[in-house]
């Protein structure tokens, strides 16, 4: 499967699962992250999203990172994992969407970048503005990001 594909598939997830909020079948309180959460809302709350805004925002940037930089679809599936993985299980406040895939993804394809201090500058920027809005998981972003530059240093051309 390619990796634009893979990106379009997840957005169309997005969209499904957006719709179901917005129906009412599916409430935030049952899909996000908190305290005493059950095992499955650790897997699913990438996919929901608080609003449409926030899931058309997601997905945006999504297509943008992936058709900039033509990711490769393991790169993809690595932000997946790694925001699946240390939030998913430490996270105590209600957290939904798929911002820290995207911004583990912006990590990793830092070596790609040519204007490499402008785009880090730009990145710290939007991690720090995440920190000034209520409701928005700023230490998700960093953790993702952070995860995803390391990611992208293993990958460094020597």
């Amino acid at each position: 499967m390619q990796t634009k594909t893979a990106t379009y598939i997840l957005i169309l997830v997005f969209i499904l699962c957006e719709t179901m909020r917005l129906c009412g079948a599916v409430p935030v309180q049952d899909i996000a992250l908190y305290a005493g959460t059950p095992i499955w809302h650790r897997f699913s709350y990438l996919f929901f999203h608080a609003n449409i805004f926030h899931c058309t925002l997601n997905a945006w940037v999504l297509i943008q990172l992936v058709r900039t930089y033509r990711t490769p679809l393991w790169e993809l599936a690595t932000a997946f994992l790694i925001a699946f993985s240390l939030p998913a299980f430490c996270l105590n406040g209600q957290i939904v969407g798929a911002s820290g895939a995207i911004f583990a993804l912006a990590g990793i394809t830092t070596y790609r970048v040519l204007r490499k201090r402008f785009y880090l500058a730009c990145m710290l920027s939007a991690v720090l503005f995440g920190f000034l809005i209520p409701g928005v998981a700023g230490l998700v972003h960093l953790y993702c990001f952070t995860v995803g530059l390391l990611v992208a240093l293993l990958n460094w051309p020597i």
